[in-house]
């Protein structure tokens, strides 16, 4: 699809919004023919993390905005290796946060992963409530991970 169908149906952004995710590269599966864009239908812009060393719980924070802001997230966009990707996937999983999705991960429209109900409702809270339950997770998973080694 042209750019401004793409802007008008990705979050109802601007023409320029747009043009400038693709300038970045950011927008997955689009390419340029003939001189013009064409995005595909379902594409995702891709998440891109504001700290520039991020820790463990800011990237578990990020997993949770990119998929709640409907943004495209990977190991690549968070520049994590992909078994420290999985990990924090995992962790959220179990938190039972995220789920694989019923769209396998192409690259371009999906992840793989979507919020679960719960989930949702983490992700749109602030970043002190999502902390807050990422350290009570994380303690109660040490916990587990202690007594099964028992």
């Amino acid at each position: 699809m042209d750019i401004k169908t793409y802007a008008r149906r990705y979050r109802n952004s601007r023409v320029s919004e747009v043009e400038k995710y693709l300038a970045q590269g950011r927008i997955r599966g689009a390419v340029i023919e003939n001189g013009v864009w064409n995005v595909p239908n379902a594409a995702k812009v891709e998440y891109r993390p504001k700290k520039k060393r991020p820790t463990v719980e800011d990237d578990i924070i990020d997993i949770l905005k990119a998929l709640h802001g409907n943004w495209y997230v990977d190991a690549e966009t968070l520049c994590l290796s992909e078994p420290d990707f999985a990990d924090r996937v995992n962790l959220l999983k179990q938190a039972g946060l995220i789920k694989d999705s019923q769209k396998p991960c192409d690259g371009v429209t999906s992840t793989g992963l979507t919020l679960t109900s719960e989930g949702l409702q983490v992700a749109s809270n602030k970043k002190q409530v999502i902390l807050e339950l990422w350290q009570k997770l994380f303690a109660g998973i040490s916990e587990g991970a202690i007594r099964a080694m028992s």
